[in-house]
């Protein structure tokens, strides 16, 4: 598969649609667009954590999601050496990023959309759909 471009899309991202029943949107939009996407462990069991904890959806239903999301990513772990998030528990998303030569992230989250110095460039979820329509 010839593939155009690869990014990494933070949980918040994943979880806009996902909590909306809009998951398959960003599905084709990955499809649609030929994105090669990474996504770790932490990160989907994030999602599926999420989902579960707020009662949105039951367990079964989640892993549905999970599975889905397995089916559009390539799931990988990364390497832990990027320690300049603003938050700690972001630095995956970065090392992913890196590791895997990614052209950005998508997040909505603002301590990374505002983040000065940042190895690579973070997008939000409002770009990423102006940019990469269907």
């Amino acid at each position: 598969m010839d593939f155009t471009t690869k990014i990494v899309i933070d949980a918040n991202t994943w979880l806009r649609f996902v909590l909306h029943e809009k998951h398959k949107k960003i599905i084709d939009i990955i499809d649609f667009h030929r994105f090669e996407v990474y996504a770790n462990n932490y990160l989907l069991t994030e999602i599926f954590d999420t989902c579960v904890d707020m009662g949105i959806y039951t367990t079964r239903e989640a892993t549905n999601i999970i599975q889905q999301i397995r089916y559009a990513v390539f799931k990988t772990a990364e390497h832990a050496i990027f320690r300049l998030s603003p938050d700690p528990k972001d630095n995956y998303l970065f090392d992913l990023a890196i590791q895997k030569n990614c052209s950005f992230i998508v997040s909505d989250d603002g301590l990374l959309l505002r983040m000065k110095l940042k190895p690579v460039p973070v997008k939000s979820t409002n770009w990423f759909l102006k940019h990469y329509p269907i």
